[in-house]
């Protein structure tokens, strides 16, 4: 078996010493209902979860009328109070659900759902109103009847899969439950009553103690406000730490001195304004461990400006994209397509001036100085800089740039590109500056993430003002 085999491979151990662990505080529920908010810039859906602590140990008696009681507040059926209600009757989303967690120490009940910005706050009411539902109204004959039929079927259709049983006797074992525990689950699942379904959403479910929780929009956190007890949104970043408003940066400071400051940790503006081109070769690493080659070549010469970006896979190009003062243009294998206007001018921004950042201005794009910003213990400026829209959902050019106040140098950039689903944020980051030996660093590593998307170029070599072939900027 495999205990004997454990025993006897790992039997005459003995413990050495104290083994250190750490002792954690009981989470318990607030005190009243609490907002806590992670902005996203460019979101155009609020990812919502209201959740708070429960206490049901896997067997106790109230464990399997919880389950009722979750299955006909949204636990899995398409008939689910909540899918009924935010999907079938408001169109707030595609899905709207909950689950209660049993656990020998402490569980957790979540109702959830992503919403359209505009509805977030109708969403959030809908949410409270069938929660607390739950806990003032007796459900309904039929409501009751479907559910539990429901759950009868889905768990005669469990027992299909061997991995059940074998589920089944580990539960047995690991929470110390009755030798006959499944085996009369359906009896005692029969026995629930609409009575004990009220009961146990009376004492397991507290409308008056959630946390809600909101990834999305910054702009939608305000109309949360009203479901907060202390009238107060609580925001976070991404790592669930308390997010710190920016500063403001000393006095003197300005977006034109802080991209000065950059481009002269990496070179000097003056010298690096003279470059005629740059090419630089390495690899991109794409997801599920694809790698290609990479190929960026730029020129810099008046009247000869061009840049081609080329990924190769055993020596034939798969990816290319290329701009020049006329125009652009992307391919895929062998699939051309022109690059649109806004997509151009911001291509033809970032691509044909080596210092096009302190150009901006001069291209009728706005960089504004927003202040100084602390993350994960490292302090930075940010600029953003903005072009040729009424407002954020237009523009043609919408990137925040942030330069470490340490090193001067960009770290990285957040931008807010269109995606298939709508607008998505683009973060680019720059990694590794280094001398190559000619005067100027390089970011040796560029990782830009998009959406679920995540792609890391490694730079493994870069020569500047080399010969450059100008028909590798044709666009016929």
């Amino acid at each position: 078996t495999a205990y004997g085999k454990a025993k006897s491979f790992f039997g005459d151990w003995k413990r050495n010493g104290n083994i250190p662990y750490k002792r954690w505080e009981m989470p318990s529920r607030p005190q009243g209902n609490r907002v806590c908010f992670s902005p996203i810039d460019g979101a155009v859906q609020s990812v919502l979860k209201l959740t708070h602590t429960v206490t049901i140990p896997p067997g106790s008696k109230d464990a399997i009328a919880v389950s009722v009681m979750n299955s006909i507040l949204g636990g899995g059926a398409f008939s689910g109070r909540l899918m009924q209600n935010l999907r079938e009757d408001k169109a707030f989303t595609y899905g709207a659900r909950s689950n209660i967690s049993t656990d020998p120490l402490l569980g957790s009940f979540t109702a959830y759902a992503d919403v359209r910005n505009e509805v977030t706050d109708s969403a959030v009411v809908e949410f409270l109103y069938e929660i607390r539902r739950m806990t003032t109204e007796a459900v309904d004959s039929a409501s009751f009847a479907v559910t539990k039929n429901y759950m009868t079927g889905s768990f005669a259709r469990s027992l299909e899969n061997p991995n059940t049983a074998a589920r089944f006797a580990l539960n047995i074992q690991r929470y110390n439950l009755p030798a006959d525990y499944y085996l009369t689950y359906l009896e005692k699942l029969n026995a629930v009553t609409i009575e004990d379904v009220q009961r146990v959403a009376k004492n397991h479910l507290h409308p008056d103690q959630l946390h809600i929780t909101c990834v999305g929009n910054k702009s939608v956190a305000e109309s949360l406000t009203k479901f907060a007890t202390n009238g107060t949104v609580e925001f976070f970043d991404a790592y669930g730490k308390p997010l710190i408003e920016l500063s403001s940066a000393q006095d003197g400071v300005t977006a034109e001195s802080v991209i000065k400051a950059h481009y002269k940790a990496i070179g000097g503006v003056k010298a690096i304004s003279k470059l005629s081109g740059i090419l630089r070769t390495g690899s991109m690493e794409m997801g599920g461990g694809m790698t290609v080659g990479f190929t960026h070549t730029a020129s810099y010469k008046k009247n000869k400006r061009g840049a081609r970006t080329s990924f190769t896979m055993s020596g034939q190009e798969v990816m290319t994209s290329v701009v020049n003062d006329n125009g652009g243009y992307s391919s895929q294998m062998g699939n051309r397509i022109a690059t649109t206007d806004n997509e151009l001018f911001s291509a033809q921004w970032e691509e044909l001036d080596p210092i096009f950042l302190l150009h901006a201005e001069e291209n009728g794009i706005n960089a504004k100085l927003l202040g100084v910003e602390e993350m994960n213990g490292s302090k930075y400026h940010v600029i953003q800089f903005t072009c040729c829209g009424s407002d954020e959902s237009n523009e043609t050019i919408n990137m925040t740039g942030y330069f470490d106040l340490s090193s001067k140098t960009l770290s990285f950039t957040k931008s807010i590109m269109e995606g298939e689903d709508g607008p998505m944020t683009v973060t680019t980051k720059f990694k590794n500056y280094f001398d190559l030996g000619e005067g100027f660093k390089f970011p040796m590593e560029i990782v830009t993430v998009a959406g679920t998307q995540t792609m890391a170029i490694r730079i493994g070599s870069v020569s500047v003002n080399p010969e450059i072939d100008q028909s590798l900027f044709n666009l016929d």
